[in-house]
């Protein structure tokens, strides 16, 4: 695992335990010896490093890739289906729909080789929602929710019995605005945050059972994935604004809804260009011996974001960033 910014969180946590046990020692010891507090602190610091940064290698794993439309030559899955390796299986898979969801569990099931076992689930399916509280429509609202909250949680139920048996990992893909509120993606933000509570519970709950959860939370990828590319912005400004009744479009005239979608660019256009970061938290999380319960692979502006709106009171958040 590389160091990231939650294992320098966490170095930097245990250096200062280090530090608290060394004083608390020398306190109780009675006298002051600054060579045993300089190994106690060395030797609680290398422990955590060597923890955080302990590597596994992901070899020889099967995987079974769930597209929206693999059955449709979709993008996506073409493209999976051109790397050609033999243990890399594309399936037909919306989220939505429970009888998909059978079948791929059918599938992974069949095509499972003898002594093989399911041992990890990424519930990576997610649709965006752009606009203010009262700009999407409840149908919308519903559409997102359905992919983003009850997609994830079909797919949980339907092959949490062989992560089971197993004692495998599930990872969830939650995002930043699930930890902070993003105003201009309301509808979004809402099944990120539902995502949270979701993997909590699923995490206590399944510790009889040894099944550990994790939770990825990007920061911002949006020019990495394309998912705010100019057509999609496009698209959805019109949706959006089709979908407005004309009272609302009085009080918010469209000149507002096309400042959030320059909002929008200018948040995509700083991102990186590149995936590696979430695809390696996954991969920790999937291999790793000790996964951690929440992974953030995000720049380190959003990382202090999120401290702040987790440990500080709301108005210093709101002081700061609102």
């Amino acid at each position: 695992m590389a160091l990231t910014l939650d294992t320098a969180a966490d170095l930097l946590l245990w250096g200062c335990a280090g530090s608290v046990l060394a004083s608390a020692s020398i306190v109780l010891g009675g006298k002051e010896d600054p060579g045993c507090f300089l190994h106690l602190l060395l030797a609680v610091w290398v422990l955590a490093a060597a923890g955080c940064l302990a590597r596994t290698c992901l070899k020889g794993f099967r995987v079974f890739a769930g597209c929206l439309r693999a059955d449709n030559e979709g993008e996506g899955a073409e493209r999976l289906r051109k790397l050609g390796s033999e243990k890399l299986h594309v399936l037909q898979l919306d989220v939505t729909k429970q009888e998909q969801l059978q079948d791929a569990r059918k599938q992974v099931q069949a095509l499972m080789q003898k002594g093989e076992v399911l041992w990890g689930l990424v519930n990576n399916a997610g649709i965006g929602c752009l606009g203010m509280t009262e700009w999407p429509t409840i149908a919308k609202y519903k559409q997102t929710a359905d992919v983003n909250i009850f997609g994830m949680v079909a797919a949980t139920q339907t092959f949490l019995p062989l992560i089971k048996q197993s004692k495998g990992r599930i990872v969830n893909v939650g995002s930043m605005v699930g930890r902070v509120p993003q105003p201009i993606f309301t509808a979004y933000a809402v099944t990120k945050y539902a995502v949270e509570g979701f993997s909590d519970c699923l995490r206590v709950e399944l510790k009889p059972w040894q099944v550990k959860i994790s939770v990825i939370e990007p920061g911002n990828f949006a020019k990495a994935t394309g998912i705010a590319d100019e057509e999609h912005l496009r698209r959805q400004e019109d949706e959006l604004w089709g979908d407005m009744h004309e009272d609302l479009r009085r009080a918010h005239p469209r000149q507002e809804l096309q400042a959030v979608t320059r909002a929008l660019r200018a948040f995509r256009d700083v991102g990186p260009d590149s995936m590696t970061p979430v695809l390696e938290a996954m991969t920790e999380a999937l291999t790793q011996r000790f996964p951690r319960a929440r992974y953030m692979p995000m720049d380190l502006h959003t990382f202090v974001r999120i401290f702040v709106a987790t440990h500080l009171p709301e108005w210093l958040y709101d002081l700061l960033y609102v």
